[in-house]
């Protein structure tokens, strides 16, 4: 493999498996030409954080949702209760603020409520991508790229 060049572009970089990269290695298709080059992604290990003790607490897996957009992370939160807070909705925002709190890092609570109710569709808990970054430097010691 070290005489293999690869033109990396947009067109012809794609996500996928391989036997020897976990699931979130970045696979650069070489055009034909024999064999992959392979680029570690680092973790967002506040993300696999927050899922694994999802998991634990029994949690389903769809009511997180971490987004990036321009220089903000948003984890929003799905609340399937007809009346107040649904439980698993509760739990979720108590494990993020448990993960925060002792960091004393910057973030922004959202309530969305559907039309003409008091119903919560939703809550959104927003970053800068700064303060998260140096929330997963503080909890993890770890760095990440987006």
């Amino acid at each position: 493999m070290s005489d293999l060049n690869c033109d990396i572009s947009i067109s012809s970089i794609r996500f996928g498996r391989d036997s020897e990269a976990d699931n979130r290695s970045l696979i650069c298709d070489n055009f034909g030409k024999k064999g992959w080059i392979i680029m570690k992604i680092k973790k967002d290990y506040f993300r696999d954080a927050v899922q694994t003790l999802c998991k634990v607490e029994i949690i389903p897996p769809r009511i997180t949702r971490f987004t990036k957009q321009d220089n903000f992370i948003t984890i929003s939160i799905k609340n399937v209760s007809e009346d107040g807070l649904d439980i698993n909705c509760f739990k979720v925002i108590n494990i993020i603020y448990s993960l925060i709190g002792p960091t004393k890092t910057k973030f922004s609570r959202t309530p969305f409520l559907f039309p003409d109710s008091q119903k919560i569709d939703r809550i959104a808990i927003t970053f800068e991508e700064k303060e998260y970054k140096a929330l997963i430097n503080k909890l993890f010691n770890q760095n990440t790229v987006f």
